[in-house]
Parts: C-alpha cells; sequence; structure tokens
C-alpha cells in the first residue's frame, strides 16, 4: 500500500485502496488502525471520505476540479460557521478571540465527528482457513504471512508504544524498525517474542510454540526461564506438555519454506510430518503401521494440494496412500 502520510484530501479521494475502503469497507483493518496511529489526519479524511461518497453517482470518472470543487464547498461551510455564530452580537464587532474560540469549537466538532464515523472497537483478527495461506500488511508496515488454520490478533497499537500481536497458529514476520522504544511482540500461549526490525517464523500449535529467527535479533521470554536471546538460524521450541525448552542451530529458510507452498524435512519423523498435516488441512491421517511412524524423512515435497503432499510421502516410504470407504486416508506399506 501507499505511504498515506502525506496525503492531502484530494490525494485520498483519487487512491483506488481508499475509495474501495469507503465504497465497499475493503481493508477495513488497516484503515482503523492507520487511525489510531494519526489521530491527527482524522479530519483530512473525514472530508475526503465525503467526497468520495458525494462523487460516487457520478457516470464519468473523477476529475481533479470536481475533487477541488467540493473540497472548496466543504472549507468554504467551515469557514462560514464562526460569522454565523455571532448573529447574536447584533451591530456590535465581535472581538477576534470569539473568531478564534468559534473556529476552534468548529475543529473540534469535525474531530470528533471524524472520530465516531471512522473508528470502531480497536481489536482486529486476521485468519485463514485449513489450506489457505495469507499475507497481511500491518498498520505500521510489516508484513505478517499466516500459514493455514491460524489467526493473528492486535488491539490497534498506539504511535512511540510497543506494537504487540497474539497469534494461534503458524506466521512468518517481517518487522518494520521504528527504534528501539516500538519493539514488536508476538505472544503465544507458551511465550512472548520480542524484536525491534527483523524477520521470523513462529508456530504454535498445540504441541508447543517453536520460533526460527532468519535475520535480525530476537528476544524470547518464557515464564519461569530467563530471556534467551536469538541469533539467525537459531530454533527455540517450547513443549507445551513437559515445558522443556530446547535450543539448536538450523537452516532457518527450511522452516518458513511453507510460504512457497513447499515442505523440507531434514531428518524428519514420520509423525510429525502428518501432525503437520493435521495442523494445515485439517486431516487425520491413519497410518496402522506404527513403525512407519518412526521413521525419518528428508527431501523437499510440495505441499500446496494435500494429496500429492501425501502420495510423496508415501512414495518415500515404500507405501501408498488410499482413500478409504468413509473418505478417511490411510497410508499402507506396499506388499
Amino acid at each position: 500500500m501507499s505511504d498515506y502520510t502525506s496525503y492531502r484530501a484530494e490525494d485520498f479521494v483519487f487512491d483506488e485502496t481508499f475509495r474501495q475502503w469507503v465504497l465497499f469497507q475493503e481493508n477495513e483493518a488497516f484503515w482503523q488502525s492507520w487511525l489510531t496511529l494519526y489521530p491527527e489526519r482524522a479530519v483530512e479524511l473525514a472530508q475526503a471520505r465525503y467526497l468520495v461518497l458525494q462523487l460516487r453517482v457520478k457516470e464519468k470518472p473523477l476529475s481533479e476540479a470536481a475533487v477541488q470543487a467540493y473540497l472548496a464547498r466543504i472549507q468554504s461551510e467551515i469557514a462560514q460557521l464562526p460569522a454565523e455564530a455571532a448573529w447574536w452580537q447584533s451591530t456590535r464587532q465581535v472581538p477576534m478571540y470569539r473568531t478564534w474560540v468559534a473556529a476552534a469549537m468548529v475543529l473540534v466538532v469535525l474531530g470528533l465527528v471524524a472520530w465516531l464515523l471512522l473508528l470502531r472497537p480497536t481489536e482486529l483478527a486476521y485468519q485463514t482457513a485449513y489450506g489457505e495461506v495469507r499475507r497481511v500488511e500491518l498498520p505500521d508496515g510489516s508484513v505478517a504471512t499466516l500459514n493455514a488454520n491460524s489467526t493473528l490478533r492486535l488491539t490497534a497499537w498506539k504511535p512511540g508504544q510497543e506494537r504487540k500481536v497474539q497469534l494461534e497458529g503458524e506466521a512468518f514476520f517481517e518487522v518494520q524498525h521504528l527504534g528501539p522504544q516500538q519493539t514488536f511482540v508476538v505472544e503465544t500461549t507458551d511465550l512472548a517474542v520480542e524484536v525491534v526490525g527483523t524477520s521470523f517464523n513462529v508456530a504454535s500449535r498445540d504441541e508447543g510454540t517453536q520460533v526460527v529467527l532468519n535475520t535480525g535479533q530476537t528476544r524470547v521470554k518464557v515464564p519461569a526461564h530467563e530471556a534467551l536471546d536469538m541469533k539467525p538460524n537459531d530454533l527455540i521450541a517450547l513443549n507445551r506438555k513437559t515445558r522443556q525448552l530446547t535450543r539448536q542451530t538450523v537452516q532457518a529458510d527450511h522452516y518458513s519454506s511453507w510460504r512457497n507452498y513447499q515442505l523440507v524435512f531434514e531428518s524428519t519423523p514420520v509423525r510429525e510430518i502428518l501432525q503437520r498435516v493435521e495442523d494445515t488441512y485439517g486431516l487425520r491421517v491413519l497410518l496402522p503401521d506404527t513403525t512407519l511412524a518412526n521413521r525419518r524423512l528428508s527431501g523437499t515435497v510440495p505441499s500446496q494440494d494435500y494429496r500429492v503432499l501425501l502420495a510423496t510421502v508415501a512414495t518415500l516410504l515404500n507405501a501408498h496412500l488410499v482413500e478409504n470407504p468413509d473418505h478417511s486416508l490411510e497410508i499402507r506399506p506396499n506388499p
């Protein structure tokens, strides 16, 4: 999206993303948070919103002259308000300070109206369905790519304060650096990841939470443990059941390869692969031969189509994929 901080009212009117929000409520979460970050722009945004709504009935494309005419009309009406407020003064001259007070009152009223029209509850949520990958641009310009079956929540941030989100599922974050006082915090059920500007992957599923750092620096805070500083290619994992905390060095980009619809396995137990399939697609795959569950696989498999993924895994196990009459899936060893 564009950098809207330097936009004037007429610039917003010609911006297609802004128009789609006003007319069709698209990108609602982005604009709510943007207003919270830049409250001083509320009046200007309200003017632009009014212009878009007034001009939407026109069959011809909007012209610069039409926008300027409507904007001049609004500003003219605002300018007239202090004079109208002085009608009770009869023939006496209105002191200059009264004009200033009246103008200030107009601005306050406009500000309140803008907030009432444009701001709604500040909690935002982004979700993905089974099998869906979604890229989300956050209000500060950071980007979160959500893996399937995931939810990201945030309460609209205030300028100069930390940026906090809550994650259920898995997401890859590319965080904008806004200064040491504006840290970015990802909270899961088990821990908190605190960064300033960096890229990293967080997976929080039923079994626990795993953090992998790609670039920059990250600090992981776990209850009842000392804070852990991470460097690129570090992996930190917390088992939710045993509360065991582990740390190792890995190839970081392998853990976020799902963004490109691929899964990279490095001596990964089959049971973990099938758990990942269940987390991502909501599918439970039967594996009657329990000895196969402990087999370890290495390689890269496509993940966009779960059938292709499972058929590839089955082939690596010298097995085949079967769909039972009840539509459940099963991996059976070859004869």
